[in-house]
């Protein structure tokens, strides 16, 4: 009785909506794909509550939904899977790689420093909520002969606020180490 109800209901649906799109479109050949299409739905809804009723689905007379997986299909999934992981990982290091070369000439633009070496903090792991965002830098850096060290801590710091300014990062998370052969 319920499978009856629901096939009204369809009916009802699909005959007002046939009725709507008739008064929307113009005069002319258009109205002959609506009746088809309206046909089609029809025989769909008939058929879903006639299978409904006997107790199976409409995929009854799908033979290639009951065959088996074939058995080099899971040597070729596990091939898919670590394919996606070689790729994923390989874009987060030319990610890496691309935010070094982006940090290492934006702290370049400091005359007295020498930017020595650029290391970014980028999760790696799909769990982490963080995956992908630049959570923290550390810049290693030189000073150039001749600058007085009072002007290098000030440069320093300096470097350190305008990166962490520049990628919105919480300065504490960006480090500026003043490498060997420094003053």
């Amino acid at each position: 009785m319920n499978s009856l109800r629901l096939l009204v209901e369809n009916l009802v649906l699909i005959i007002v909506l046939a009725v709507f799109l008739e008064m929307l479109l113009p005069a002319g050949t258009m109205g002959r794909y609506v009746h088809l299409v309206v046909g089609l739905m029809i025989i769909v809804a008939v058929l879903q509550a006639v299978t409904g009723v006997l107790g199976r689905g409409l995929s009854v007379n799908l033979p290639f939904i009951d065959q088996a997986v074939p058995p080099d299909m899971d040597q070729a999934l596990r091939a898919g899977r670590q394919l996606a992981r070689q790729d994923q990982a390989d874009a987060l290091k030319g990610y890496r790689e691309a935010l070094e070369r982006q940090i290492k000439a934006l702290a370049s633009l400091n005359g007295d420093l020498v930017v020595e070496s650029v290391w970014v903090d980028v999760p790696g792991d799909r769990a982490s909520p963080s995956f992908g965002s630049l959570e923290g830098v550390t810049v290693g850096v030189k000073v150039k002969p001749g600058i007085p060290g009072g002007r290098v801590a000030a440069d320093m710091d300096g470097l350190r606020r305008e990166l962490a300014d520049f990628y919105n990062l919480k300065p504490e998370t960006v480090s500026v180490d003043l490498e060997k052969g420094g003053p």
